[in-house]
C-alpha cells in the first residue's frame, strides 16, 4: 500500500489532530490526551497532509520526529526556518539553486520542510539526504515521492573520517535514534560507511548554502572531511550539541572560521565568518 491515502484517518481523527497545535499552547496534556484519542485503535501508519510538511506518512508509535509532526510542529527550529527562508529568497531573486544536505536525514520531515520553504518562494533547489537506517531510507523514499519532490539524491550510508563498514545500533522505542558502534549489538545492523566529501563530489555538488547534521554524537568524524577543505565548508550548518559532551564541535567548527549565531535547546546554528556580515540581510 505504497500511494498516499492508504492510511488516512477517518474525519473525527482529524478534527481531533487539528486542535492538537492549539491546545499545545494553552495545556500540553490535554493536547497529549487529544493525541492519543486521535490514534486510539489506529493502526501503526498514518497518512497526514499539513502545510509545513505537505503529504507525508508518519509511524507515530515507534519515531518521536514522526509525532511532533503529526502534533503540527515544526522540525526546523525558528532560526533554521528564518535562515533557510532568507537563503531561498536570495536565490529565488537570482535564479540560483539552494544547495542543501541532511546528515541523518530520518524519515525525511526536515528535508521536507525545508522543500515546502524553498517551493514557497521559487527557488530552485538540490537536496543530498544521508541515512544509514534502511527502515528509515524505506520511509523518508516514501515521503519524498509522495510530494513529488525532485533534485534530491538520497544515500543509504553513514558518514565518518573514513570508509568501511560500522554497526548502527537502533532504539526499537524511536527509530529516528540510532548510535555508530564499532562491535553488533542485539538491535544493530550492518551499513556502509564513507566521507562525506567523496559523496559531494561523488554528486558534482558545490559548496553547500545549508548542512544540518543530527547524528547521535557523531558529528566531529562525520564532518571532519568535509571541514578539511576550505572551498567545500558549508556557509551555514544547523548541528544538535545534545550529544556533544566535551564541548568539541565549537572547538572544530573555530578551528575551521565558524562562529555561532544562535543556540536554542539542543540546537546550534553556526555560520561561516566570511558570511556573518550578510546574516540578518534579505
Amino acid at each position: 500500500m505504497d500511494n498516499f491515502g492508504a492510511y488516512a484517518i477517518s474525519p473525527w481523527r482529524e478534527k481531533l489532530r487539528g486542535q492538537i497545535p492549539y491546545y499545545l499552547k494553552k495545556n500540553r496534556t490535554f493536547a497529549s490526551i487529544l493525541r492519543h484519542i486521535s490514534l486510539f485503535g489506529a493502526g501503526h501508519s498514518v497518512d497526514v497532509e499539513t502545510d509545513l510538511h505537505g503529504k507525508v506518512r508518519l509511524q507515530v508509535k515507534n519515531n518521536i520526529t514522526d509525532k511532533h509532526v503529526y502534533r503540527g510542529q515544526h522540525v526546523m527550529g525558528a532560526s533554521d526556518r528564518e535562515i533557510f527562508s532568507k537563503v531561498c529568497s536570495q536565490k529565488a531573486a537570482v535564479g540560483e539553486s539552494i544547495h542543501f544536505v541532511d546528515v541523518g536525514t530520518n524519515s525525511g520531515l526536515f528535508s521536507l520542510e525545508a522543500l515546502m520553504l524553498a517551493r514557497e518562494v521559487g527557488a530552485k533547489y538540490k537536496f543530498i539526504c544521508i541515512e544509514p537506517n534502511p527502515e528509515m531510507v524505506s520511509r523518508l523514499t516514501k515521503n519524498f515521492s509522495f510530494n513529488e519532490a525532485e533534485n534530491i539524491s538520497i544515500k543509504a550510508c553513514a558518514v565518518s573520517d573514513s570508509d568501511g563498514e560500522l554497526f548502527l545500533d537502533i532504539s526499537n522505542k524511536n527509530l529516528g535514534e540510532a548510535n555508530i558502534i564499532a562491535e553488533p549489538s542485539a538491535n544493530s545492523v550492518k551499513v556502509p560507511v564513507r566521507k562525506l566529501i567523496d559523496i559531494l563530489e561523488e554528486e558534482n555538488f558545490p559548496r553547500p548554502d545549508i548542512l544540518k547534521i543530527d547524528v547521535e554524537g557523531h558529528e566531529v568524524p562525520a564532518l571532519s572531511s568535509l571541514l578539511t577543505v576550505p572551498h567545500m565548508r558549508p556557509n551555514y550548518i544547523f548541528v544538535e550539541i545534545a550529544h556533544d559532551k566535551h564541548a568539541l564541535l565549537p572547538k572544530l567548527f573555530s578551528e575551521n572560521d565558524y562562529t555561532e549565531i544562535n543556540r536554542s535547546g539542543i540546537n546550534a546554528v553556526f555560520v561561516l565568518k566570511s558570511k556573518v556580515e550578510t546574516y540578518g540581510k534579505s
